[in-house]
């Protein structure tokens, strides 16, 4: 793993973070902690490496609700502040053809489960650039739920260009 302080702002990393960031980015990982461990910290570290690993790569942080995506959209650019990293949300809030270019401009996007699944299935995009999916509130990947839909999605293994990593 890269040395990624630089790039965080205002986080004191741990180890067992930084540990378990390290095996997030060589596989699919299921991160399972007690609220208030930082979890959050760890997606952020292994986002910040795959976007390192691929300039040209996209990382999609999934949130199950609105507050939540803007949640995690404003925890990332405050501790991302010195970073120029692109990156938008999307939520059923934005008109749909909107999302399409939003999508195309951004490195880093955060968006709800249902907007990712339906805007790949309408060909609003495609998600050949992107190189770490995390799924904030994994517990919810359940039955017909549209984490469900994304993360079992048959098109993971048909678009990506690189090795993605699925973090939940």
């Amino acid at each position: 793993m890269c040395d990624i302080m630089p790039h965080l702002d205002r986080i004191e990393v741990r180890e067992y973070q930084r540990a378990i960031a390290k095996s997030a980015l060589g596989s699919n990982t299921l991160v399972v902690l007690p609220t208030g461990l930082g979890k959050t910290i760890i997606a952020l570290l292994v986002v910040v490496e795959r976007l390192g690993m691929f300039p040209e790569g996209k990382v999609v942080v999934l949130a199950p609700t609105r507050p939540f995506v803007l949640q995690h959209a404003r925890f990332f650019k405050e501790h991302l502040a010195g970073d120029d990293i692109s990156s938008v949300t999307l939520t059923g809030e934005s008109s749909p053809e909107l999302r399409g270019a939003l999508f195309q401009e951004s490195r880093l996007v955060f968006a709800t489960p249902e907007v990712i699944r339906n805007d790949v299935h309408e060909h609003r995009y495609t998600l050949t650039a992107v190189c770490l999916v995390v799924f904030d509130e994994a517990h919810r990947c359940v039955k017909e739920y549209a984490y469900s839909e994304v993360a079992e999605a048959k098109w993971w293994k048909q678009v990506c260009q690189w090795g993605l990593r699925q973090m939940r």
